[in-house]
């Protein structure tokens, strides 16, 4: 999961340079993004540090200007794993990793009255494991207004 989120980081991060961002406000947009996915958070583990990892990555990249570049020691391809390196190699057989949990949606009190309830009502649907289409359906139709 870890690997699969820093191979999301690195194409959210290209995909911010594409919308014409800056690299480093790329790289600080991306961490904050997908630090704050649910998933991602109730399935990584403690020893994982995505802003840490992502840098060096986009390093060893040349993604980032040469002055936020000051690494101690030279980043090579063999300090990740294969199974990370392989995600880019989009023949491969490489798949999503299996997650051992979903993760709840925080609720923003900015959002209105009706999408906190739905975000309510998906996250009791989350630990029970729920199908989430009768939350659909009550949106669709109107039952959290």
């Amino acid at each position: 999961m870890n690997r699969f989120v820093l191979f999301l980081a690195d194409c959210f991060f290209d995909f911010q340079i594409q919308l014409g961002l800056k690299p480093v406000h790329a790289f600080i947009k991306t961490v904050e993004t997908l630090e704050y996915a649910p998933t991602y958070l109730a399935n990584k583990s403690d020893d994982f540090h995505l802003s840490v990892n992502l840098y060096y990555w986009l390093c060893l990249q040349n993604k980032l200007p040469d002055y936020e570049c000051r690494v101690t020691r030279p980043v090579q391809d063999s300090h990740f794993p294969d199974s990370f390196l392989a995600f880019y190699e989009f023949n491969s057989q490489t798949g999503l990793p299996p997650f051992r949990e979903m993760g709840e949606f925080p609720i923003p009190h900015c959002l209105d009255l009706e999408h906190q309830r739905v975000l309510n009502a998906i996250n009791n649907a989350i630990p029970s494991r729920a199908s989430l289409r009768k939350v659909l359906t009550n949106y669709f139709g109107g039952q959290y207004k």
